[in-house]
């Protein structure tokens, strides 16, 4: 699976396939709740709408799409295939070439922002106020921020030799944490782009990393079949989670925190549960 992501309320999972297939489960069954297998080609990103209601997806054929989980349809809202993310108050749909203004029902291309500073991105996420959107540029290997509304360039870094591929903020907006392809795992401070601690390295690319909703750990998913949970503070190794043999494309928590899902390779969507270890079952 090329994307996963849980529901806020937590009773469900959203999966993107390589099948060119979006599929809902319920998380605590693995029970298909809604299936949308109408894509061409594959489903590169998916994420859920904070009133659960809807769900936004890019594809290989650089569509993005609405998802309108109660009556089964879907719409096409502009173009982007590597990411997607969706700002708190639901305005806003960020890409990975543009961002999609509910209200006013337009696109706006990242070169016609004011940055004009970047033409494609990697990875996107807003930040929990959602007043801040960072976007791992696939341009010049550079880290930015952005201030939404105004879309004001806030700040750029460009790391030597990191290409970017994925990035998350913090639940608290203080920090943002990015896996690159060169497999390393990075914190920096979320003002002034500043890199704080290198907190782990993969074998392998980092496809997808994220904050726990305490902010005290962070999941990385790599195509080295594996998925790590490091300590924020700490700036180290927690726990290889699960038992993978395929590239591991996402990850993502619940929201209490109790629950890591994951999309692999091997087109498992699997969920994790913190007990005393990490003990996963898939849902098929």
């Amino acid at each position: 699976m090329q994307s996963v992501a849980f529901s806020r309320d937590g009773r469900r999972v959203a999966s993107a396939g390589e099948d060119g297939s979006v599929i809902v489960w319920d998380a605590a069954s693995g029970h298909k709740e809604n299936v949308f297998a109408d894509y061409k080609n594959s489903v590169n990103a998916v994420a859920f709408a904070p009133d659960g209601g809807w769900l936004a997806t890019a594809d290989q054929d650089a569509e993005i799409r609405l998802l309108d989980l109660a009556r089964g349809v879907s719409r096409e809202i502009g173009d982007g295939n590597y990411c997607v993310a969706i700002s708190p108050d639901e305005r806003w749909v960020a890409t990975s070439v543009s961002v999609f203004d509910r209200a006013a029902d337009r696109a706006i291309s990242y070169m016609d922002l004011s940055s004009k500073t970047m033409t494609a991105c990697y990875g996107v996420d807003f930040s929990a106020d959602g007043r801040r959107l960072a976007c791992a540029s696939s341009d010049h290997e550079k880290l930015l921020l952005l201030e939404v509304e105004s879309w004001r360039l806030l700040g750029s870094v460009r790391a030597g030799g990191t290409n970017f591929k994925s990035v998350c903020f913090s639940p608290d907006g203080r920090l943002l944490v990015t896996g690159d392809v060169q497999g390393a795992v990075r914190l920096w401070d979320a003002s002034s782009l500043r890199e704080i601690a290198l907190i782990g390295r993969h074998a392998a690319r980092v496809n997808a990393v994220a904050f726990s909703p305490d902010g005290r750990e962070v999941a990385s998913a790599s195509d080295d079949e594996t998925v790590a949970l490091w300590d924020v503070r700490r700036r180290r190794l927690v726990a290889r989670v699960g038992t993978h043999n395929a590239p591991v494309r996402s990850v993502a928590f619940s929201p209490d925190g109790r629950r890591i899902v994951t999309g692999g390779a091997d087109k498992s969507v699997r969920v994790y549960t913190r007990r005393r270890t990490l003990w996963g079952y898939s849902l098929d």
